[in-house]
């Protein structure tokens, strides 16, 4: 994390519950420091809620997660009409981009597959014939948040090319990444 001013600034996703977050510091002169804070999030828990983070500054990569009903929340649809919600287009590097859902057990979304894709729409530093700078990404899912069958997953990659000009929900090609299909049951299992 850069440190301009002696301070610094992170985005971080918090559970539904008590979250500890914990900082250390090296200074360049040696000395060290930490410290923990306990931050409590009210927000509902998930039933699904998905996390991209990459790790390339002035890059723009995008989450999207196609549900069974085949609405994809993205950047130019960031809510769909079942109640998935992009949270935030991140597009100046590093993340995040969060997806969540909170479906009812007799929901008809929990029958089918969803779908979460990662896509590397621009390098800002790519110019004229220079190709784009690979982009590693991670994408954490946390299904059933808060229960006993709760699963958390990480998936990672890299994407070695970026092309704005492919970015429909439907597109494919080698700008794109499957990060994860995942079926929820009405039980709580995948």
């Amino acid at each position: 994390i850069a440190i301009a001013n002696g301070g610094f600034q992170a985005q971080v996703v918090l559970r539904s519950g008590d979250n500890d977050i914990q900082v250390s510091v090296e200074g360049i002169d040696g000395k060290r420091g930490c410290a923990t804070r306990r931050i409590r999030s009210t927000t509902a828990k998930t039933t699904l809620s998905v996390t991209l983070t990459w790790a390339l500054g002035d890059a723009d990569v995008d989450l999207y997660v196609t549900q069974p009903d085949n609405q994809t929340a993205w950047y130019s649809n960031k809510t769909t009409n079942t109640g998935g919600r992009l949270d935030v287009d991140n597009t100046s590097g590093f993340g995040p981009e969060n997806y969540f859902i909170n479906l009812a057990a007799d929901s008809a979304l929990r029958t089918g597959t969803f779908s979460v894709r990662v896509h590397y729409f621009r390098d800002r530093q790519q110019a004229g014939s220079v190709p784009s700078r690979p982009v590693n990404w991670r994408v954490v899912t946390l299904l059933d948040e808060g229960t006993p069958k709760e699963q958390y997953r990480v998936q990672t990659g890299t994407l070695s090319v970026a092309n704005p000009n492919n970015a429909s929900p439907g597109a494919s090609g080698p700008d794109w990444a499957i990060a994860r299909e995942l079926t929820i049951e009405t039980a709580g299992g995948p």
